[in-house]
């Protein structure tokens, strides 16, 4: 009898160690909100570089806290057919039309769309509800615009939120003027994780070669697509490339010089270049519509074609 005793005692100390160390690990193991239910379809191109192997490189900080919220809430994640595709950037919101644009990575889809080709369908999601992180990610059906995968890395996508956001990105001048250790914020969706952002280096001026390189928290695959953000509202640059996969080498960016040459070709988009930087002061302006009719816009507003 004191055998079976000292069985049942036994027994009984294992469970609550199991007990124990199921409850602790839990609280030493934070998990990652918002991790698609759907399955995961991304591919960041890897680079071969001959720049010189970054040694004992961290892995990627990602911020999310207050203190990124300005960028993060004009960040979405794309999916497609179920899939997550890549991330992308909000640059331009319409008060006239509900309609916001989303400027993403070329590669997150085969082959080119050009502008005015038929449409395709994706999904946006966003987990801000402006400067509110929201408890689960919101998704809006989307138009993808165009894609290209030839000279240029790019996409455009729009979409209607049930919301008006109160920020968005705008494109930078062509001529904005990067230089060598400047610092900015690179945003996106790392391993198909909610959006964060991260702060990187400039390591070559403008750019190296035909792409805008970087340093420090590099790209992941899930990134592509995001964008590079200054603190005043400006994109410039779009992720679409990484030397590693796990963040510790360098990052690619297609740079403005790019952007522009792409954008301005079309004038389904090319509009998007002439949006002014967006500022929290609205001021309202006088128009007059085609038909006649005067009214007062945002003096933001910009016609679309």
């Amino acid at each position: 009898m004191s055998q079976f005793f000292r069985r049942l005692f036994t027994l009984a100390a294992v469970a609550m160690l199991i007990s124990t160390f199921t409850v602790h690990t839990s609280k030493i193991v934070p998990s990652i909100p918002y991790l698609p239910s759907a399955s995961i379809k991304f591919n960041m191109p890897i680079v071969k570089t001959d720049l010189p192997p970054i040694i004992g490189h961290p892995i990627p900080n990602a911020k999310r806290d207050a203190s990124v919220t300005y960028y993060l809430q004009s960040s979405v994640r794309i999916k497609q057919n179920g899939y997550v595709k890549g991330s992308g950037t909000i640059c331009y919101y319409d008060e006239q039309t509900g309609e916001a644009w989303v400027i993403s990575a070329g590669h997150l889809w085969r082959g080119n769309k050009e502008p005015g080709s038929p449409p395709e369908e994706a999904v946006v999601e966003l987990f801000y509800k402006n400067d509110k992180r929201l408890s689960h990610p919101k998704s809006f059906k989307a138009e993808i615009i165009c894609y290209s995968n030839n000279e240029v890395d790019i996409a455009f996508l729009k979409f209607r939120p049930d919301w008006v956001p109160q920020h968005y990105f705008t494109i930078a001048p062509k001529d904005y003027l990067l230089k060598k250790n400047d610092k900015y914020e690179s945003t996106g969706c790392d391993r198909a994780e909610i959006p964060a952002s991260y702060t990187i280096t400039i390591i070559e001026g403008e750019r190296r070669g035909p792409d805008l390189i970087t340093k420090d928290n590099s790209p992941r695959p899930g990134r592509s697509g995001g964008g590079l953000l200054t603190t005043n509202g400006l994109l410039i640059g779009i992720c679409w490339g990484t030397t590693e996969r796990d963040g510790s080498g360098y990052g690619y960016f297609v740079p403005l010089r790019k952007i522009h040459s792409y954008t301005s070709k079309h004038k389904e988009i090319a509009w998007l270049l002439k949006v002014p930087q967006y500022s929290y002061i609205i001021n309202m302006i006088p128009i007059v519509e085609s038909n006649g009719i005067q009214r007062q816009v945002p003096d933001r507003y910009i016609p679309v074609p």
